[in-house]
């Protein structure tokens, strides 16, 4: 197949799945990119142990993101080693957020898998929360792939929120 046209097919199917709501249908929930596109997430970021096969006895259960959850003594180091690297003194004024939420089945303990968020940013923390609580939802109740939910959260959280939650 022609590199182009292949390139393509994903938003001719993101188009056609898109109009089938049009009509009354149930809204199908497409990949939102595939898995070789350079927006993939990157395999550092995820908890080697979560899986499609797995998230029933992981992300699904009710108690995962608690007992995976770094403890404080892991995630100060690493908010402190990422304030130095920017050059920023006032701590209080930064949190720290995981680029792949552990809902999704981000890595609990991985330092590249966090990123300082200012707390001036609140409304963009809680919007972040409900969109990782909904792709949750959505793979456990196997209406999206884990593999699809992870990258629409990493290529562009914000149009991923559009899509999946405002819909």
């Amino acid at each position: 197949m022609d590199r182009p046209i292949a390139h393509l097919l994903p938003v001719i199917a993101g188009a056609c799945l898109a109009a089938c709501s049009t009509f009354g249908w149930e809204k199908p929930f497409a990949p939102a990119t595939p898995a070789s596109s350079p927006g993939a997430v990157p395999p550092e970021l995820l908890a080697p142990e979560v899986s499609q096969e797995t998230a029933p006895a992981t992300i699904c259960a009710a108690d995962y993101v608690q007992r995976v959850r770094a403890p404080e003594n892991v995630t100060n180091p690493i908010k402190l080693r990422l304030l130095n690297q920017n050059g920023l003194g006032e701590a209080q004024l930064y949190r720290l957020e995981q680029r792949i939420p552990l809902e999704l089945g981000g890595h609990p303990r991985e330092p590249r898998n966090f990123v300082l968020e200012s707390w001036e940013e609140e409304a963009n923390a809680k919007r972040k929360l409900r969109l990782a609580s909904t792709l949750r939802s959505l793979v456990c109740d196997r209406k999206l792939g884990l593999r699809e939910a992870q990258a629409a959260y990493f290529v562009d959280w914000r149009a991923a929120y559009e899509r999946y939650v405002k819909w």
